[in-house]
């Protein structure tokens, strides 16, 4: 089943357009990035937000206890990984929250995604090198 999931929304006008588009999930960028928002602008965009429409925060690296923070207070209601969080530390998250967890992964090579595959994260995000492009992986590395 394909999902849609929209990032990096860090102005009013984006959730206007997501909210009108109507995609599955949104990113909000906690990471290093042109498009970091901090916690309370993403509690403001997040009143904004269409019900129906998922706030996954995207996160590099990231101590864990500001992760838990986020999803407790209702800013996010998923977590993406974006970094190079192991199965230990997805596995510490896991016991300290119900909410559902992201693991992108970088497919540079065949059998990348294949050592994933036993991930106890609620779900792969295959992606290019970098993330967060716009460029595509050559999708013959996951054949």
């Amino acid at each position: 089943m394909v999902k849609v999931k929209i990032c990096g929304l860090f102005r009013p006008c984006d959730i206007e357009a997501v909210n009108a588009a109507k995609p599955d999930y949104i990113g909000f960028v906690f990471a290093e990035s042109k498009r970091k928002i901090t916690p309370s602008q993403a509690m403001d965009l997040r009143k904004l937000l269409s019900p129906g429409i998922i706030p996954v925060g995207v996160f590099v690296n990231e101590p864990i206890a500001n992760i838990l923070s986020l999803a407790q207070e209702g800013v996010i209601n998923a977590i993406q990984l974006h970094g190079s969080e192991d199965e230990v530390y997805i596995q510490k998250l896991k016991l300290l929250t119900n909410t559902p967890i992201i693991k992108a992964i970088s497919i540079q090579n065949k059998g990348d995604a294949q050592k994933w595959s036993a991930t106890s994260a609620d779900y792969l995000l295959l992606d290019h090198k970098g993330g967060g492009t716009g460029q595509s992986f050559d999708w013959d590395m996951i054949g």
